[in-house]
């Protein structure tokens, strides 16, 4: 081995180290970026599920990558109504799954979050028209399948009332 070969090795394992710190900033500075005003956690979301309040008064739920702004949890809504918000999940596609508080599926599907790129936040709006019943309370579940091993991950639990 020639010494200047001897002496490049260091200059590599250097190099490295400097794009892994470099990652790491990144990642720190990214997440305080995106950082939400925080505020007590709602105690009839889902476990997990934290609730934040903005300035303006609005109320948000999130569970890491996907944040619900309406409805608001214990809110009352008619047998039609819209879910809104944002998500950052893969290919910008996750699921909903409207319950009654006997477990039954009143509906469920997939949504679409319009981001601008992969990795961003992008927003939703989910109609919804349920058939009139008798179900007075219920649940709105908002969630994405992971690509890795198909698990569910980031369920947004909503309590909801319906009303005609």
């Amino acid at each position: 081995m020639h010494s200047r070969d001897r002496q490049s090795a260091p200059d590599a394992r250097g190099s490295i180290v400097v794009a892994s710190i470099a990652a790491v900033l990144f990642v720190i500075v990214f997440g305080r970026m995106i950082h939400l005003p925080r505020s007590e956690a709602d105690p009839s979301s889902s476990p997990g599920t934290a609730s934040f309040s903005s300035s303006l008064g609005t109320q948000f739920f999130t569970k890491g990558n996907i944040l619900v702004t309406s409805p608001a949890s214990g809110q009352t809504v008619g047998w039609s109504f819209t879910i809104q918000g944002q998500a950052r999940v893969f290919e910008s596609q996750f699921n909903y799954r409207i319950r009654g508080a006997d477990g039954s599926i009143l509906t469920e599907g997939t949504a679409l979050a319009k981001s601008a790129d992969a990795g961003q936040f992008g927003a939703f709006r989910i109609p919804v028209r349920l058939t009139p019943s008798a179900v007075k309370d219920g649940t709105i579940d908002l969630f994405a399948f992971s690509p890795r091993d198909g698990s569910q991950q980031d369920l947004v639990r909503i309590p909801v009332h319906f009303a005609p």
